[in-house]
């Protein structure tokens, strides 16, 4: 049993010794510093992919399907101008208010490089998982068309917060507000 403590013993000094030997040479050395090398620029590779591969770019398209390069606090501020509107109590603003809705639900398509000659085949373009009340954005852009038709056209207060209100959902689905 002394024996076996002692040939482990001795095999555990000298595998001390040899690994202190190992650590201590220009070997270990050279192959630290090619290992701190490599890793230093793959952290610079790794970098230089996120800064100029906007990363948040592709992502934003991959998951909205657009990639929309507009201020959000600016969009916001008109959009809560909009609002206001809403709170007038005058059948004029709020007529306004959803003609100014759709037309920065209008421009946002554009922005987002849904193409077509009109409001319609821009908004045929968004698949229907990306925002499932298209039909509603339809249904508001009609009392739009309706409301540039026919000036005399009357709408209610509650017509106009849910015209509002439908844009301002498809909106924040575009990632716009």
């Amino acid at each position: 049993m002394n024996d076996i403590t002692s040939i482990i013993t001795t095999i555990g000094e000298k595998t001390s010794v040899w690994y202190q030997i190992f650590t201590d040479s220009t070997f270990f050395l050279v192959i630290k510093i090619i290992l701190i090398l490599y890793i230093t620029i793959l952290l610079v590779d790794i970098i230089l992919l996120v800064y100029l591969g906007d990363v948040r770019k592709r992502l934003r398209e991959q998951f909205k399907g657009t990639n929309i390069p507009i201020s959000k606090k600016k969009k916001q501020k008109e959009w809560n101008l909009i609002k206001n509107r809403l709170k007038t109590g005058k059948d004029n603003e709020y007529k306004l208010a959803v003609l100014e809705a759709d037309h920065i639900v209008e421009k946002s398509l554009e922005v987002a490089g849904y193409n077509g000659d009109n409001f319609s085949e821009r908004l045929s373009q968004i698949p229907q998982n990306f925002f499932s009340h298209l039909d509603a954005v339809n249904e508001a852009h009609q009392l739009r068309n309706e409301i540039i038709r026919n000036d005399n056209v009357a709408i209610t207060k509650e017509q106009a917060e849910k015209t509002v209100g439908t844009f301002e959902s498809f909106l924040k689905t575009l990632d716009v507000l």
